[in-house]
């Protein structure tokens, strides 16, 4: 699939370069890979820009094909845009749609599965 690169920016609502990014700890398949999310990004465009082929299908939370558990640490937080497919006990679970989510917290620390 192309990475759809054009979207998943959310800057103009934030100003990155003020911003620190978060990181985050990836493990998908055999795959383990520490990368850096940046400020008002998507995290399933962080992962495609990090060269990780992080698995999407429509990219407007629609369809459910990029769910992941996002485990935050030290009280950091994330919010998704757009969620029209987890309920909100997939949510409890840290369930979350990657390419609908955005990290609250500059500088913020996250491990992401795709193991569940």
């Amino acid at each position: 699939m192309t990475n759809p690169t054009s979207a998943g920016d959310e800057s103009a609502n934030t100003n990155p370069s003020d911003a620190e990014a978060s990181s985050a700890h990836v493990f998908m398949e055999d795959t383990e890979e520490d990368i850096e999310w940046p400020a008002g990004k998507r995290l399933l465009y962080a992962m495609l820009d990090a060269g990780l082929d992080a698995p999407y299908g429509c990219t407007e939370g629609e369809c459910g094909a990029c769910q992941c558990v996002v485990e935050p640490h030290d009280n950091a937080t994330t919010h998704m845009v757009h969620n029209n497919v987890l309920d909100e006990y997939d949510i409890a679970d840290d369930m979350t749609l990657a390419c609908q989510t955005l990290s609250d917290t500059p500088g913020g620390k996250f491990d992401v599965s795709y193991d569940f």
